[in-house]
């Protein structure tokens, strides 16, 4: 299988003032692709950073574009950890493309981050898991299963089966259609103009749906729940604390 690694370096000096202490910033640049020729399933590990993904019709590789990005009180020592403490690999494996990255710290003082940017066919299935991070995920036409810690989300057009497992941070879905499954331990949430069947269980936060075409169940802990305009029915299996609104629904409305 094909796979091209190009490489392009450069550095940034920022000076930030904490505490009284000088702080630089280094960052470096790496860009992977692989081809997809015999490739359906894209499973992604990331360990701290930002991460963009946007599916493309007719595109026939991966293509990720990595920032490394480490803040330290020395511009050397900070591209020394950036060298041995952090990685990333984009590799194929039958069916299934893997892109994997790590930031080990140990004792280490010096912080680091590895944002990522990722072109992918827009057919292709998505297993993803995040530790700490915003997450960002547009025009995918598959099912996906992302396991998410902590940091903002945002879903855009997609078509297909989403399951969704969030530690803490506010979620935004749009342009939805299939069958979506959410849970969100804490945070916000809000689903708006999709379609297909919803689920949510949410901990601590607001939960908001509004023009949702199809069946709607919601399990709040605490928090508001707000759910309007639903071409179906609506079901509320529980809610613990908060305000709950309901208007607008063509269904059956059950509560608890």
């Amino acid at each position: 299988m094909r796979k091209m690694i190009w490489q392009m370096m450069f550095f940034a000096l920022s000076v930030l003032v904490m505490t009284g202490c000088n702080l630089v910033t280094y960052e470096e640049n790496e860009t992977l692709s692989i081809s997809t020729d015999g490739i359906t399933e894209f499973r992604v590990n990331q360990d701290e950073g930002d991460v963009s993904i946007i599916g493309e019709e007719g595109l026939e590789e991966i293509e990720v574009n990595a920032t490394y990005s480490v803040v330290g009180e020395d511009m050397d020592e900070a591209r020394i950890f950036k060298q041995n403490h952090t990685m990333i690999r984009l590799e194929g494996e039958g069916a299934t493309a893997h892109l994997t990255t790590s930031i080990k710290r140990g004792s280490q003082k010096e912080q680091g981050n590895i944002h990522i940017d990722i072109r992918v066919p827009a057919d292709i299935s998505l297993v993803f898991s995040q530790n700490e991070g915003e997450l960002t995920i547009q025009n995918l036409q598959n099912e996906m299963t992302l396991q998410h810690g902590t940091g903002g989300i945002n879903l855009v057009n997609i078509s297909g089966q989403i399951q969704l497992t969030d530690g803490a941070g506010n979620i935004t879905a749009e342009r939805l259609n299939g069958s979506t499954s959410i849970t969100n331990n804490n945070g916000t949430l809000i689903v708006n103009d999709s379609k297909g069947e919803l689920s949510i269980l949410s901990g601590a936060g607001d939960v908001q749906v509004q023009e949702f075409k199809g069946p709607v169940t919601i399990r709040s802990g605490s928090g508001d729940v707000d759910i309007q305009a639903i071409d179906g029915d609506v079901t509320i299996t529980g809610n613990s604390g908060g305000k709950l609104t309901i208007a607008d629904v063509a269904g059956t409305i059950i509560e608890p």
